[in-house]
């Protein structure tokens, strides 16, 4: 063992701590250093569970990107038409990044169960459609089977379901615009499932019906759709993408990120880098001044010792590393305990969500949380490495203590 090892390490077990000034000031250092370890992890953790947590839920119901005429991504409904089956010539469309796209139409409704009734918009979705993104939004009940012949069901959100008193299994009047009448197209369709996802656009207003039915309400034929729905494998690459297809689509078609149609949430969401950076500077600086006070007390207690090693021939640079030695102890038994406790917290939190939100306020109902072994290892890393990297500066004050001093005073 080296000689700075072998000193810290004496030091560390010297009695002599337990009942010293030293001692106090140690157990305050280490319990700061083990609240900072738990504030910067919860903060990633939180902070970048909310962002996923967000982004899945918007991306899931409208994808990462909506390819529709200009006049339908401004509005709730497909007011226009294009032919899906020309797209699916497109071979950008069948680009690597592409995980997949589904065609889709929206046409507004009026849900009718007794004397209650509720406007709606209701989106029409083909047999291709991928219902895994959408399975953690259904609350009871299943999907509407769109695979065969067409069927006359129902996916409803929660809260219109309460409202009009429905449960799964009923039957209730749906009235649709017709483009050749003054009246209006009636559809009986059955509730098969309710879902829920937090957003109130979402919750309030949109049912998914089989897409076939608003085809045969407007009169189009089978491969006219009101807009695609494209869902890519990489979702930092949603805004390098809509510009590439932007510019290859043809002029009259618009094409839109799920950044830009929920542009105010996304804002919203991309300020909690901002938090989470000022946290971990706040924590950071907390846990270098205790240790940095911990070094201080350290070598004012050690001075003796300090002139005694100095008149024994021993360097400044050998003196800080035993200081330096002892301080990484300290200060990694607080990241240990830091760490405990805000995994522990993560795991309660994952598997039971003690901590609730207000769903209306932040679109979730509990505090999502995000784990990452490679996110864990960098915050870890960080705290110590700044640490110790800052504990150099007050470190130097060995060089300025004589042996020829320090000695006489004793």
């Amino acid at each position: 063992m080296k000689l700075e090892f072998y000193i810290a390490n004496r030091m560390r077990i010297n009695r002599v701590h337990k009942n010293s000034v030293s001692n106090r000031i140690i157990k305050i250092a280490s319990s700061a250093v083990a609240i900072s370890v738990v504030m910067i992890i919860l903060a990633f953790s939180v902070g970048i569970g909310f962002q996923n947590e967000i982004k899945h839920k918007t991306s899931s119901f409208s994808g990462h990107i909506s390819i529709a005429p200009f006049e339908n991504n401004n509005s709730m409904i497909s007011v226009s038409k294009f032919s899906f089956n020309d797209f699916k010539k497109v071979s950008y469309l069948n680009d690597k990044k592409i995980e997949n796209f589904y065609p889709t139409i929206s046409k507004a409704a009026i849900i009718k169960n007794g004397n209650e009734f509720e406007g709606m918009v209701f989106k029409g979705l083909d047999m291709n459609y991928n219902w895994e993104k959408f399975s953690s939004f259904l609350i009871s009940g299943k999907f509407p089977d769109l695979n065969g012949e067409l069927k006359n069901e129902l996916l409803i959100p929660v809260e219109i379901a309460n409202r009009l008193s429905l449960k799964i299994g009923d039957k209730v009047s749906c009235y649709f615009e017709s483009s050749k009448s003054n009246y209006p197209i009636s559809r009986k369709l059955e509730i098969t499932g309710v879902f829920q996802t937090g957003f109130p656009d979402f919750d309030k207003s949109y049912g998914i019906i089989d897409l076939r039915h608003i085809q045969k309400i407007n009169n189009w034929n089978n491969d006219q759709i009101g807009g695609l729905e494209v869902f890519l494998n990489d979702i930092n690459e949603i805004d390098s993408f809509t510009s590439f297809l932007y510019e290859k689509l043809p002029s009259d078609i618009d094409v839109i990120s799920v950044k830009e149609k929920f542009r105010s949430i996304y804002d919203w969401i991309s300020l909690f880098d901002f938090n989470i950076l000022i946290i971990l500077i706040l924590m950071v600086i907390i846990g270098i001044l205790n240790m940095s006070t911990v070094l201080l007390v350290f070598i004012l207690e050690r001075s003796k010792m300090i002139g005694l090693l100095k008149s024994f021939g021993s360097n400044n640079y050998l003196i800080q590393k035993i200081f330096l030695i002892n301080c990484f102890y300290i200060m990694m038994k607080g990241i240990i305990i830091g760490n405990s406790i805000a995994l522990f917290i993560l795991f309660m939190q994952s598997n039971f969500g003690f901590f609730k939100l207000d769903s209306e306020t932040y679109y979730l109902s509990e505090i999502p949380v995000f784990f990452s072994f490679y996110y864990f290892f960098l915050i870890n890393l960080g705290v110590i490495f700044t640490c110790m990297i800052s504990l150099l500066i007050p470190s130097s004050l060995i060089s300025k203590i004589y042996p020829s001093k320090v000695l006489r005073l004793t």
